[in-house]
């Protein structure tokens, strides 16, 4: 999952956090151990405390299988002795994934490509495109793929 999240959700900007209110205890963790480390764990441990023990851990550590070695050696560095509570975050991180895939899509990625890379399939990408919420169109126009030729008439 942590290096799927890396992929896709690599790059975001302050201002993505700030319009989808992403809960301050996650943007502090965005900050210590990456977006994709945060993910991971909002995903497995949302809405519970996880324990970071006082001496440095080792692979065996839950965060550390969860986020990988890096981001657990960040985690343990900052918050080390001590109990954090991990927020759920979900409608938030769902929005700043949303944003992402319609900025990514605004370049040069196509909905399949996104589809693959978020873990999503391409009729959901699609939702998310055509929904301006998102930051998408919102009038249900596709780009045009410029590897296309114009049928018109």
């Amino acid at each position: 999952m942590a290096a799927q999240a890396e992929a896709g959700m690599s790059g975001l900007a302050e201002a993505d956090f700030a319009l989808c209110e992403l809960p301050p205890m996650l943007r502090e963790l965005v900050d210590v151990a990456g977006f994709a480390a945060t993910v991971a764990l909002a995903e497995r441990f949302g809405g519970t405390e996880i324990v970071v023990p006082a001496r440095e851990p080792g692979p065996e550590w839950i965060v550390w299988q969860c986020a990988g070695g890096e981001a657990a050696g960040k985690i343990w560095r900052r918050y080390q002795g001590l109990r954090v509570y991990i927020p759920k975050g979900d409608r938030a991180l769902r929005c700043v994934r949303n944003r992402q895939i319609v900025e990514a899509y605004r370049g040069d990625a196509t909905a399949n490509r996104l589809a693959r890379e978020f873990g999503l399939s391409s009729r959901r990408v699609s939702d998310i495109l055509n929904n301006p919420d998102s930051g998408g169109a919102g009038d249900g126009r596709r780009r045009r793929d410029p590897r296309q030729l114009a049928m018109e008439i």
